[in-house]
């Protein structure tokens, strides 16, 4: 059984004993957890409403012109005809400024798709790997000064395996949350340990991470949802300051307690055990695997 002061009282001491190196790598993971949309956005509406804002005055100064011109005649005939030919070019008009609406709106679609597409290709593909790395940095971090080359270890051993874990994970929390949101949190907290466990265990199948996941997080998930609530307060807190408190402390904190979750569960759910902060420990054997597990 774990406690939460437990967890908190060794991340703290794995932070102050390496905490710029610390504040660096969560630095890291905090730009790989989203950090691309805001200017995909912004950029998209800048575009947009420039584009827009332009054919508007244009087509405005056109009809404008048009609508100031008189045409005095006492004869009723010339009258209505110049009228009817006035009606014809508002309506000329009015179907060209559809069109380059229209085209202004598909050219807006086109790059935000394209924008969208790449930046699921570099969370897929860049982030998701670097982000592992990171929690294999965080794992060692218990026990050494690791350099920080490790969060590249995402890369170099067995990178396909981790994208193709990662991005079930990902794939798999959405279909759920489309579902229900309570089923998409709960397997939200089941899917939680899979980085952790493809950080240390890179030849790992996807079955065998999944399932591993899962076991470790039976009977887990209502203790490990508390120990999140009882970083709210901190979040309140580095919300209020601009977010430099959770930069430099808060942040970093909750990192490290996560890592610290998963060594504890690791040791109570599958009976193996590590060594750090002066600790004892022996290692069991890993238990068996069912391949038949199915990750939905």
């Amino acid at each position: 059984m774990w406690t939460r002061k437990e967890l908190k009282d060794k991340a703290k001491l794995n932070l102050n004993k390496n905490y710029w190196m610390v504040v660096l790598v969560t630095f890291i993971v905090m730009i790989t957890s989203g950090g691309t949309s805001s200017f995909g956005g912004s950029f998209s509406s800048g575009f947009s409403n420039g584009l827009k804002s332009g054919s508007q005055q244009e087509s405005t100064q056109e009809v404008d012109r048009w609508d100031d011109m008189e045409f005095a005649s006492d004869d009723e005939e010339i009258s209505d005809v110049m009228g009817e030919v006035k009606k014809e070019y508002n309506s000329t008009f009015d179907k060209r400024d559809g069109f380059i609406l229209a085209g202004v709106g598909a050219v807006i679609l086109i790059i935000v798709l394209i924008i969208f597409l790449v930046a699921f290709a570099l969370s897929i593909f860049l982030f998701n790997p670097l982000k592992v790395g990171c929690y294999k940095w965080y794992i060692h971090n218990r026990k050494e000064n690791p350099q920080l080359g490790i969060i590249g270890d995402g890369f170099t051993k067995n990178y396909m395996r981790t994208v193709e874990i990662m991005f079930c994970k990902s794939l798999f929390t959405i279909l759920w949350s489309m579902l229900c949101l309570i089923p998409g949190i709960v397997k939200a907290y089941e899917y939680r340990m899979i980085p952790y466990i493809v950080a240390e265990n890179p030849d790992i199948t996807r079955q065998e991470a999944f399932q591993m996941s899962k076991t470790m997080m039976t009977g887990e998930k209502w203790n490990a949802f508390v120990l999140d609530l009882s970083f709210i307060l901190w979040n309140i807190v580095a919300g209020l300051c601009c977010g430099i408190p959770g930069f430099f402390y808060v942040y970093p904190y909750i990192q490290l307690t996560n890592v610290e979750l998963y060594v504890k569960l690791k040791e109570t759910q599958l009976g193996i055990h590590d060594t750090a902060n002066g600790e004892q420990g022996t290692q069991d054997p890993q238990p068996t695997i069912d391949n038949g597990y199915t990750e939905l």
